[in-house]
């Protein structure tokens, strides 16, 4: 006849379960400090990536806005022989994953033919790009960019 033990060990008692006190073995106690570690890595890494997320949605913003605001001055006319199809883009400048600076704003618009591309830029930079820099809250520094108008 053959004995069948279910649970072996000293103490194992009722049910082959063990009646000696609990203890965890130090490999246990040392993968759970790992694995706090690495849940706590991965929680700062989802943060930053959030906050970088949030900045960046920022931008697009401010490239949006600035798309919007030259759509209007074209319909109103308060930039003078500006027509449809209008592009904007926006560059900051970063130190790490934290935006410091306003680098470069792009606008690209057709236009006619006799409006002088001096003249043109002025006019995008007081009534275009200033207003909406002023409204957006970008939190950096956005003075002394670099503007082009149609490059």
């Amino acid at each position: 006849m053959r004995r069948a033990a279910a649970a072996a060990g000293a103490g194992a008692g009722r049910g082959g379960r063990s009646t000696a006190p609990f203890r965890r073995s130090a490999p246990f106690a040392l993968r759970r400090q790992v694995d706090a570690h690495q849940q706590q890595a991965e929680t700062d890494e989802l943060q930053r990536r959030e906050a970088f997320a949030e900045d960046d949605e920022g931008h697009q913003c401010a490239a949006h806005r600035l798309a919007e605001r030259l759509a209007s001055v074209r319909k109103s006319g308060e930039v003078a022989g500006l027509r449809p199809d209008g592009k904007t883009q926006v560059t900051i400048e970063y130190d790490g994953d934290r935006p410091v600076r306003l680098d470069t704003v792009l606008l690209s618009t057709q236009h006619d033919g006799d409006v002088e591309q001096a003249r043109l830029a002025a006019d995008i930079d007081e009534v275009v790009v200033r207003p909406v820099l002023a409204s957006v809250d970008l939190d950096m520094e956005t003075t002394g960019y670099e503007l082009l108008v149609n490059p």
